[in-house]
């Protein structure tokens, strides 16, 4: 029996706490591989100019060059 690899397809950025509702509610609906981040589980919102900060964070960082 061959094991398949489960691994993330997407990325998604809550912005605040509708969004992520939002995004989990889409997660588990349509069973999709992809991970949800968002800062203090929605309750600090992510501003856009702030988006590069949050992108050049370690979380985001590739780790194979």
């Amino acid at each position: 029996m061959e094991k398949r690899l489960n691994y993330c397809k997407g990325v998604v950025i809550a912005h605040g706490k509708s969004e992520l509702l939002l995004a989990e509610h889409i997660k588990s609906n349509l069973h999709l591989p992809i991970e949800i981040y968002s800062l203090k589980n929605g309750k600090i919102s992510i501003q856009i100019d702030s988006i590069m900060n949050i992108l050049n964070n370690n979380i985001f960082k590739n780790k194979t060059l």
